[in-house]
């Protein structure tokens, strides 16, 4: 029996490098292979396209059907509940 492969697009944001690794391994040896990875909030909020409500500029989001985000909150650069709010208001 074939099992398919997931399609999932998943998106890492984490400055913590072991993490980020061990998230990674452990994600492609269950199939994923769409797997995006930031280690800063700024960097996810470019790569995610997220709009900027403190210069009014508006872009476009990645067009990702489905979206898991996995999240280290305590980002040094950036508050990781209110990057959570932003990218679910995307």
């Amino acid at each position: 029996m074939d099992v398919e492969e997931p399609k999932i697009p998943i998106f890492i944001i984490s400055e913590d490098e072991a993490t980020v690794i061990l998230l990674e391994r452990s994600l492609k040896n269950l199939g994923f292979q769409q797997i995006n990875i930031s280690k800063t909030g700024k960097e996810a909020i470019n790569k995610l396209r997220i709009p900027n409500s403190s210069n009014n500029t508006t872009q476009t989001s990645l067009n990702f059907d489905q979206l898991l985000v996995i999240l280290d909150v305590n980002l040094s650069d950036t508050d990781g509940f209110k990057l959570t709010r932003r990218i679910r208001e995307t």
